[in-house]
């Protein structure tokens, strides 16, 4: 049974599936340095292969909420100014990456007291986090850091079989970067907001706003995968909310809905009496999906139009939509059944706002409204990016894998910032135009993926020691500079080439 209302769709199910498997989890403890499971059963693998070993190591006291074995006891920075960005490149072949399917990304940061090293405001620190080659999210952290670590995390669907998470060094400005640790998890491809996220939202990425468990028992009752048929299944975190009145049930939850939210979730709610009204305060001039959970746990409610509540959606002053709920109605005269209201399209919210859930009692019903949990995402600004030209990438890597010095350097070269020693042209796919790599300590022989690049104009390679023949550069047609004046009498050149 399902009921449409405006921009609002609800769906239900009165069945229980468990979905408890960490298939196709990626852990990345960066700063660790063996393998681990920790308390919930996620197992966790050190980042060092993914990081180059670039950047320097510190051990931290994690928060109290962590545990012991957990990924916040270290973090990894980068110090010096060399490189715009730091990247983990998670691909097909080591990480199992697939293209096509959407994941949940997540980033966290704690630095504990104090980081090793000044920052350009005395007691806080920020950069910018990247995701492929696209400005992801600023990160802004005020040290000491107290209670839980500082996250960021998004939905993200991936067009091709990598994926990249960088974070921005002090070569663009910002502070000396850290992290703590790095996540992807894999989303079943019915979840409506990533339904939303592919069609309405044309594949831009979803950041999470917010993820709330209402009526849970403490303030610290966080709700994650669990390796049980009570936690979440893809590792999502529940944020709690224990405002009361609450209503609580120890009786088995459907949870058999597109979003699989975790039974925890379901079995709590927050019941007001007559009528209540959730607001968020977010940035104006975006869009934002939503999901609002419920289940009618109640053992006094015994039948239809009992509780019966209207829930209307304001994005700013105006109406987005509205819908009459009936919980045990809807289920057919049972109790314990799985129901989300979910946006169809993304709500824009413009020059008003905040987003508002509003739930009233409708006249002639017995109980209160009740809501069990609730998501909301903002949309991405922009079309993802599709990044560099593939061809130019991949001469690109063909040559940096070649000396260690240059391996260091991954995610996109060009977007959305350059490597140091290139520049790229202004194309929506960039082409790289300019390479100087002056003074790198390599060696061996120049690589002949050189002539590949279609739009380069000037090579310089000074101050190195090459040996061996020196490539035909004569394909590069808009080339205007030699690589280095020694090597000028050997070079078949076109016409327009300044030696």
């Amino acid at each position: 049974m399902k009921l449409r209302s405006s921009w609002i769709f609800i769906a239900l199910c009165t069945s229980c599936l468990c979905v408890t498997a960490q298939t196709g989890f990626i852990s990345i403890d960066c700063g660790g340095s063996k393998g681990y499971v920790d308390k919930n059963g996620i197992s966790w693998d050190p980042d060092g292969q993914l990081s180059n070993n670039v950047g320097t190591i510190v051990t931290v006291t994690p928060p109290p909420s962590a545990g012991t074995t957990t990924p916040l006891s270290t973090i990894r920075y980068f110090p010096g100014d060399r490189q715009n960005k730091y990247c983990y490149v998670f691909n097909n072949h080591d990480h199992g990456v697939l293209k096509g399917v959407t994941y949940l990304i997540r980033a966290s940061f704690w630095a504990g007291s104090t980081l090793p090293y000044a920052t350009r405001v005395p007691n806080q620190t920020t950069f910018q986090l990247l995701v492929g080659a696209d400005v992801w999210d600023e990160v802004s952290i005020g040290l000491p850091q107290t209670g839980r670590e500082e996250i960021r995390e998004l939905y993200l669907f991936a067009s091709k079989d990598t994926i990249d998470i960088c974070i921005t060094g002090q070569a663009t400005g910002s502070d000396i970067p850290f992290i703590s640790s790095l996540v992807l998890r894999p989303l079943y491809g019915n979840l409506t907001s990533v339904q939303s996220m592919l069609n309405a939202a044309r594949n831009r990425a979803f950041l999470s706003k917010h993820r709330i468990n209402y009526g849970a028992a403490s303030d610290s009752d966080y709700i994650r995968y669990q390796g049980n048929d009570l936690g979440d299944p893809y590792d999502r975190i529940w944020k709690p909310d224990i405002q009361g009145p609450i209503l609580t049930t120890n009786k088995t939850v459907a949870t058999d809905v597109y979003d699989h939210p975790p039974a925890r979730v379901l079995q709590t709610a927050f019941e007001m009496s007559d009528s209540f009204n959730i607001s968020f305060p977010l940035p104006l001039g975006t869009s934002y999906h939503f999901t609002l959970y419920f289940s009618e746990i109640s053992k006094e409610v015994k039948k239809d139009g009992q509780r019966v509540f209207s829930l209307q959606v304001l994005n700013g002053s105006s109406l987005f939509g509205s819908l009459v709920i009936d919980l045990y109605k809807l289920s057919n005269n049972t109790r314990n059944g799985a129901y989300i209201a979910y946006s169809i399209f993304p709500m824009y919210i413009g020059s008003a706002g905040p987003a508002s859930f509003v739930f009233t009692k409708q006249k002639g019903s017995k109980f209160s409204p009740i809501i069990a949990g609730l998501e909301l995402f903002q949309v991405f600004d922009k079309d993802m990016s599709l990044g560099t030209d593939n061809n130019e990438v991949a001469t690109l890597k063909n040559i940096t894998s070649s000396y260690p010095n240059l391996d260091i350097w991954t995610g996109d070269p060009c977007l959305p910032f350059e490597y140091n020693w290139l520049t790229c042209t202004n194309n929506s796919r960039p082409y790289i135009s300019t390479i100087s790599m002056n003074n790198q300590g390599l060696s061996g022989e120049i690589p002949e993926s050189f002539k590949s690049f279609k739009a380069l104009t000037r090579l310089s390679l000074a101050e190195n020691k090459f040996n061996g023949s020196i490539p035909d550069l004569s394909s590069l047609v808009y080339l205007e500079t030699l690589p280095n004046s020694q090597f000028s009498r050997r070079f078949t050149c076109p016409h327009n080439v300044k030696s």
